[in-house]
């Protein structure tokens, strides 16, 4: 069986250079047997780096239309491809709400089309996560507390959890979970 590997992570782990070096060598990767798919609804003002119009469409944030065309592209061009080996990127995947299937939904097409699917999840620590996104928050101006309150209000969310986040991707995925860790 030919192998998806879908890249998911928490952001802030490096996941836009990863995209873009993807992106931009979508016909290197192609010609090596690696398909990074272009999944750009009709709807979308132009192309996106990652997979985010895909993840948008199936967490409801882009129209209906988006989520049959997006996912009726893929099927197509996993259909098309002679690639042993498909590449889906958007980190925000794993931070949607396990109710909505995400995963499950993407391992049956993908299995529909002779693919197994494994995830590949980037992660920091939570101290390093909590010190990325502040600063990228205060450096936008979206941030007006001092650190420690922001890191007092953060430590519970689940955005810092990284096993309920990595649950259904290793459950959909048959265990196939693979988690990386990165450091700035």
């Amino acid at each position: 069986m030919r192998r998806a590997i879908v890249h998911i992570g928490t952001p802030r782990t490096g996941t836009t250079s990863l995209q873009h070096i993807l992106s931009r060598l979508r016909p290197a990767l192609a010609d090596a047997g690696i398909l990074y798919p272009d999944l750009t609804p009709a709807s979308a003002a132009g192309p996106h780096l990652s997979h985010q119009h895909l993840g948008e469409s199936l967490d409801g944030r882009r129209p209906a239309r988006d989520r049959a065309e997006l996912l009726g592209s893929l099927s197509a061009q996993l259909r098309a491809t002679r690639c042993d080996v498909v590449v889906l990127s958007y980190e925000g995947l794993c931070q949607l709400p396990p109710a909505l299937g995400v995963p499950r939904t993407l391992a049956a097409l993908f299995a529909a089309e002779g693919f197994a699917m494994e995830a590949a999840m980037t992660v920091k620590p939570q101290a390093d996560y909590l010190n990325s996104l502040y600063t990228w928050r205060a450096q936008f101006l979206r941030e007006g507390r001092t650190f420690p309150a922001f890191a007092s209000a953060w430590m519970g969310s689940a955005r810092l959890d990284l096993r309920r986040m990595a649950a259904p991707w290793r459950a959909a995925s048959g265990g196939r979970l693979h988690v990386v860790p990165v450091r700035d």
